[in-house]
């Protein structure tokens, strides 16, 4: 955290003359000049608008912009950076749908802390430079809107994704709605439940919207092709508790291809490719999974951020969702097919707007799982490199160990968490 005297110093500078304090600017750290970029917002152009000077308010806002462009390059050429993640989702912690990286970590307990106050659960972890780059890449698909750095205690300088990196426009980004709400979900899940409480939904809740509107990723197994159509059941995750089955779905290909491809998933990655497939089902077709399947759940990209989709949710995303006949899908169960009559949600139940409580489901053991495989990957990767001598090679070694340390720490974390 800068202290007041260099803050001074830097005012100082800036006001008694202007190439000097760009000079200064130039020269100062990343957290100084966000300090500085922060006084300029919350003191000197209020001031100006509130005396009406539209000189100083124009100075003031380009130096303002151009600030901020200096201190964005300088971010772009730090060799660390630290992410605040929430352990309610293993993910991003977002605010404002933004996150939160730290330019310098050294009032990273002070973050944590202050979102602790709040019954957020937080930790930090390390990323190279590589890994922040292809982070900002990552954004658009997550439907995160910007990023705000800080040293995890001043005032963050809040910069847009796109300013950071153009997203490429080529690139198609499936549900980014769904992703960021799941992630704001689950963390206010998480947080009513540390207050003893459980959240409560109706058909209006952004998660709710997000859910119904939707199109998903499902992983199929094809019985019989034949033309353009082809007959398909869907594999389902075990839970060993009998009468719990839950249907994995997905919001982009990314996620599709990480969690068909991951160990949990082995005996459905062991089928011949013409038996897979990846089926894009909107939500009244989920629906009717569902319906017919008698699903205890539907596990949006279970894992990553692993939405739940219980009763409860279904229910509210449900409403106003009529499941009549599709002449493009056959439903069948016990090789009978299934037939919704037109009268199905009436108009007395399409009008309710009652509030259904959601109680997150302990997922921790499937983390587990994941974590217990990215471990495994790590010591492969260290195993196949540490015995080559090129720099290269001692890079990869680096940089498995260090997440083979993180991944250690997280899974430590929950299984304490157990006892």
């Amino acid at each position: 955290m800068i202290d007041n005297d260099r803050m001074n110093q830097l005012v100082k500078s800036f006001f008694e003359d202007h190439d000097h304090g760009r000079e200064a600017m130039q020269n100062a750290t990343v957290t100084e000049n966000i300090c500085f970029i922060s006084y300029l917002e919350n003191n000197c152009i209020p001031k100006a608008k509130e005396n009406e000077n539209d000189f100083d308010l124009q100075y003031f806002t380009e130096y303002d912009i151009h600030f901020r462009m200096l201190t964005l390059e300088k971010i772009m050429k730090l060799e660390k950076f630290w992410i605040v993640i929430s352990k309610a989702t293993g993910h991003f912690y977002t605010t404002n749908r933004d996150i939160i990286v730290l330019v310098d970590n050294s009032e990273a307990d002070f973050l944590i802390n202050a979102l602790a106050e709040n019954n957020f659960e937080v930790e930090i972890r390390e990323i190279d430079t590589n890994e922040f780059t292809a982070m900002i890449e990552d954004l658009p698909r997550l439907g995160i809107k910007g990023v705000q750095f800080s040293d995890g205690k001043l005032r963050p300088m809040i910069i847009p994704r796109d300013t950071i990196l153009k997203a490429d426009e080529t690139k198609a980004t499936t549900n980014p709605e769904l992703y960021i709400e799941s992630l704001i979900f689950l963390q206010e899940a998480h947080k009513f439940g540390k207050e003893g409480k459980n959240i409560g939904v109706n058909q209006d809740s952004p998660i709710i919207k997000a859910i119904r509107n939707a199109t998903y990723l499902v992983p199929a197994i094809v019985q019989n092709k034949k033309g353009n159509q082809m007959q398909v059941k869907y594999p389902f995750l075990n839970t060993n508790v009998k009468g719990q089955k839950i249907l994995p779905v997905m919001t982009d290909h990314k996620e599709f291809e990480y969690f068909v491809n991951n160990s949990v998933m082995k005996d459905y990655a062991s089928l011949p490719k013409g038996q897979k497939a990846c089926i894009e089902l909107p939500f009244v077709e989920i629906l009717r999974v569902f319906s017919t399947d008698d699903l205890f759940a539907v596990a949006v990209n279970p894992l990553g951020f692993n939405l739940i989709v219980n009763s409860g949710l279904m229910e509210q995303a449900s409403k106003g969702v009529k499941l009549t006949n599709n002449p493009n899908i056959k439903v069948e169960k016990n090789g009978k097919e299934i037939l919704f009559p037109e009268e199905e949600n009436s108009e007395e139940n399409l009008e309710e707007n009652s509030e259904a409580e959601y109680t997150p489901q302990n997922t921790d053991e499937l983390r587990k799982k994941v974590l217990e495989h990215f471990i495994k990957t790590q010591q492969g990767i260290i195993d196949k490199n540490k015995d080559i001598d090129t720099e290269e090679a001692r890079k990869k070694v680096k940089k498995a160990q260090d997440k083979l340390t993180d991944f250690k720490k997280q899974l430590e974390t929950l299984e304490a968490s157990d006892d």
